[in-house]
């Protein structure tokens, strides 16, 4: 698997579940501005942005440890929106895509690794 490759699905994933947080979060908020929990603060396209210049720079640097970075990250990112499923015991914005997408990047990073050396 190449680097490109690695950086193509990884943000791939990121969009896809950035997409479905941008179309639920306004509903969202509408719907539970009354209960304190709920956090109201997003910044879902300047992540997208960040994510995408920083995988660029990782292809064109040859640099797998940032891309692999990056797709940690966002890993833990699913992590936070699959626990808020848990936590409010209902579907969050974020929290479908969190779901489907976080066993697939697991794969890919598995993948990876096992396919190239990478030097921490």
């Amino acid at each position: 698997m190449s680097l490109a490759f690695l950086s193509f699905v990884t943000l791939s994933l990121f969009m896809l579940h950035e997409f479905d947080e941008i179309i639920l979060i306004r509903p969202w908020i509408s719907q539970n501005q009354d209960h304190q929990g709920y956090q109201k603060e997003m910044f879902i396209a300047e992540e997208f942005l960040l994510a995408f210049i920083l995988l660029l720079l990782a292809i064109l640097f040859r640099i797998p440890e940032l891309a692999l970075a990056i797709g940690f990250c966002h890993t833990l990112h699913l992590l936070v929106h699959i626990m808020q499923v848990f936590r409010f015991r209902r579907w969050v914005p974020g929290g479908f895509t969190a779901l489907t997408t976080f066993p697939i990047l697991i794969l890919v990073f598995v993948l990876y690794l096992s396919q190239q050396s990478v030097s921490w």
